[in-house]
């Protein structure tokens, strides 16, 4: 039988077959209801089927075979990098063996035909899928995705610093940018941010948890006080080479957890050209940057390089003859001849101060990174109005997101339809690896599924195997994405009027502007990213 032919749930079948009773199956969904889980393990739990005796059954059912993890040996290093672990952690399953161009995966839930086709998409490989139980896949995915550093349980004060400059180290080597460390009932977690990404990197065992939390403090400086939270910036030297942190601590019911956020202070603004551009995109940027006066918005949700592009953006226009205002809550970096001020908790007073500070500076250019208040947005469009070209950023999802955040704030809706110009909408794909970079084959029927059209019967596309260089996710760096809409009049019109963000909506979607996911195809057709890069962009913000 064929696994896309099933039809029916499994409580169905159950029932159909007299494995259980249809009260038996109605008890077990309203528990699944009210907490949650899946109904195979609540069944188990219940005691009415033996958990190996139902999954065996579920296999038969659905023409796969069932797999005992725990008898099943060990797994290739190469089986496991044929599937992203993006993909591994988040849909439950795991590679279990290779053969030619036809991967096998350990799956518990066998109806799961979209974590099938993605697989297919991402990899080009051909899928066969055997049933196991998801208790037995969370101990395989721990066991060969996850690194156990082993520390000695003592009080020593070399060995406290040893762990967090080790921890450190490691994040900079991986290009991390932020460390997690989370204390659970039986061990300390340790997850590293990497080109936007979440990637568990080891754990300890949880007595080691007051030592961590000891070094940190001490490095911060922080007191034993208890806090719900504080952070502070550190400077410090790892491998001959002065980094920054923040370090950040919280209270949470498992205990305390700790953040460090790396500020490379090497980083410096990227030319306009390297951040991801296409060309006709980045030629109605300039244009509308070189226009002495008016409100550029920089828009996307958290983490899609709104700071990059905007820092980008001022340095391009960082010349001798203009005086340049760079407004942030925090500056990771300096960028010489820009005033850059540091504008913590922004209350009332905070309009009155930038006025001051714009009347006494007289800069041409102000950018603010951040405009999420009704004093920030007034001041910005006050210095608008008043002839300054003006860059502000924006958490918003979309273009007419973006216009709608600022008026939604309370603004003078006069003062935004006079001065805006353009709104630039943006999101951050991963790079493939080059040093693993290979290319594959899809047909055009998972294309087409997926939403991508391709003229050919099958289309060419790159991904990275994995090896030591990416830390075998095939990935290295991100790159930009963009949209941009010129304002014209009927926008302009419908912020004076204050048109509803339905009406709006309706009205930047039949926009002849490229859209967000032209742009991400783009990338994936050029070889610079993924099939499985543009579907997580499609699904979650395009």
């Amino acid at each position: 039988m064929k696994l896309t032919s099933i039809k029916k749930r499994l409580g169905d079948i159950l029932v159909d077959v007299g494995i259980i009773s249809s009260a038996q199956l109605k008890e077990a969904l309203e528990i699944q209801k009210r907490n949650g889980g899946k109904l195979g393990a609540i069944l188990s739990q219940m005691g009415i089927i033996n958990e190996e005796v139902m999954l065996a059954f579920l296999g038969k059912q659905c023409g796969v075979s069932y797999v005992s993890l725990s008898e099943y040996g060990a797994i290739p290093a190469e089986v496991l990098r044929s599937i992203p672990e993006s993909i591994v952690r988040h849909q439950n399953l795991i590679p279990i063996s290779k053969d030619n161009n036809t991967v096998t995966v350990a799956m518990s839930d066998p109806f799961n035909i979209f974590a099938i086709d993605d697989i297919k998409l991402m990899t080009g490989y051909d899928v066969q899928v055997v049933i196991a139980s998801e208790s037995e896949i969370d101990v395989a995915i721990e066991k060969y995705y996850s690194r156990s550093l082993d520390f000695e349980v003592s009080a020593g004060q070399k060995q406290q610093r040893e762990m967090v400059d080790r921890l450190i180290k490691d994040a900079i080597d991986a290009r991390a940018k932020k460390i997690l460390i989370e204390p659970y009932s039986d061990k300390i977690r340790v997850r590293f941010l990497v080109d936007g990404y979440l990637q568990e990197r080891s754990y300890f065992k949880k007595e080691l948890l007051p030592q961590m939390l000891d070094e940190l403090k001490s490095l911060a400086h922080f007191d034993n006080k208890p806090y719900l939270m504080r952070e502070k910036e550190v400077r410090s030297e790892y491998g001959g080479r002065s980094v920054r942190t923040r370090v950040s601590m919280i209270t949470t019911f498992a205990g305390e957890s700790a953040f460090i956020d790396i500020l490379d202070p090497e980083t410096a603004p990227l030319e306009l050209s390297e951040l991801g551009f296409e060309p006709e995109t980045l030629s109605v940027l300039k244009k509308n940057i070189d226009i002495p006066r008016g409100l550029v918005i920089v828009a996307g949700p958290p983490d899609s390089g709104k700071t990059t592009t905007l820092n980008s953006v001022i340095s391009s226009l960082n010349f001798s003859d203009r005086s340049i205002l760079s407004i942030a809550e925090k500056i990771s970096y300096s960028i010489p001849g820009v005033m850059q001020v540091q504008l913590q908790n922004a209350g009332d007073e905070t309009h009155e101060y930038l006025s001051r500070l714009v009347l006494r500076q007289e800069p041409d250019v102000v950018a603010v990174d951040g405009a999420s208040t009704k004093a920030l947005a007034d001041f910005c469009l006050k210095c608008a109005i008043e002839g300054k070209l003006v860059f502000a950023s924006v958490c918003a999802t979309s273009v007419y997101d973006a216009i709608w955040q600022f008026m939604s704030l309370g603004v003078d809706l006069g003062a935004l339809s006079t001065s805006i110009s353009t709104v630039l909408n943006q999101r951050l794909m991963r790079v493939i690896c080059p040093a693993c970079k290979e290319s594959y084959a899809l047909p055009k029927n998972l294309l087409k599924n997926a939403g991508i059209l391709e003229e050919n019967e099958k289309a060419r596309f790159y991904r990275g195997k994995g090896c030591r260089a990416c830390s075998n996710t095939g990935y290295q760096g991100r790159v930009g994405i963009y949209e941009m809409e010129e304002v014209g009049d009927k926008i302009k019109y419908m912020i004076l009027e204050k048109a509803s963000e339905k009406t709006m909506n309706e009205a930047m979607t039949h926009s002849k502007r490229a859209l967000l996911k032209d742009a991400a195809y783009k990338k994936v057709s050029s070889g610079i990213s993924t099939v499985e890069e543009y579907l997580r962009l499609i699904k979650i913000s395009v």
